[in-house]
């Protein structure tokens, strides 16, 4: 009863506070002479609590909630360099809840929440220096839902809706070295699909406006000089190609060039 040491062959496993003969309240517990865990004890087991795990080379490991033999609630895991490698929300020995995860040399991985061990709700994944490479929503580790993508430089290069880390639904795409929009519209896995148009993103101007398939003009639209703006075609398209009913155009006069059948992008 009271404060002791448990010995076992000669060597301390336990000293701290005992209770009918067990460990009971806070304790240290040892392995081959090293120090492992410190914390709360219940009946020789950790009770509901914060404790601190040890390596075997004495470096500390993890410090924080612990219940039922894992890591729960809130607490830090460290490499064995000292650098922490997770800060935030456990369950289960899992990441759960809001958190942080750290590269091996201490610049931030991700910040947002987790669920299962895994990125799940809103959350920032961050390249080299820190600079952020997505910021939006996660599911099960995957972009899904609303987010931004970011180049190397921090510059954004989509905006929109994502599944499985592909661009979904609607959304916008942005040149890295111009800044200027690109592309916007509907998107299936990743390629523009249905309704939306093509920029060029030094100038502004538009270069397509109509429906995609698979991420190639397809359908009805109109087409537009680089250079002038002015309308080139009008009409049907497959598979990115002049193909249906359609109308050609003098881009800098407007003029009608030509009208009718298109196919494989001639009359």
């Amino acid at each position: 009863e009271g404060e002791g040491r448990l010995y076992s062959e000669g060597r301390l496993v336990y000293e701290g506070s005992f209770h009918d003969g067990k460990a009971e309240g806070f304790g240290k517990m040892y392995e081959s002479g090293r120090l492992v865990e410190e914390g709360q004890y219940g009946g020789d087991i950790f009770s509901a609590g914060t404790t601190t795990l040890y390596y075997e080379s004495g470096a500390l490991l993890y410090q924080g909630g612990y219940e039922n033999g894992a890591y729960e609630g809130n607490g830090t895991l460290y490499r064995e360099d000292g650098i922490a490698s997770y800060q935030g929300g456990f369950s289960g020995g899992l990441y759960e809840g809001e958190g942080k995860l750290f590269n091996e040399d201490g610049t931030l991985l991700y910040e947002g929440t987790f669920a299962k061990g895994l990125y799940e709700g809103g959350g920032v994944l961050y390249g080299a220096n820190e600079m952020p490479l997505y910021e939006g929503g996660f599911l099960s580790g995957a972009y899904e839902g609303e987010g931004i993508l970011y180049g190397s430089e921090g510059a954004v290069l989509y905006e929109g809706g994502f599944v499985k880390n592909l661009y979904e639904g609607e959304g916008r795409i942005y040149d890295e070295a111009t800044g200027g929009l690109a592309a916007q519209g509907s998107f299936v896995q990743g390629v523009l699909e249905g309704s939306g148009t093509e920029n060029d993103p030094a100038t502004g101007m538009k270069l397509y406006e109509g429906t995609f398939r698979n991420g190639l003009y397809d359908g009805t639209g109109v087409l537009y000089d680089r250079t002038t703006g002015g309308k080139i075609y009008e009409g049907q398209f497959l598979l990115g190609a002049y193909h249906g009913r359609g109308a050609s155009y003098d881009a800098a006069t407007g003029k009608l060039l030509e009208e009718g059948e298109f196919r494989n992008g001639h009359q």
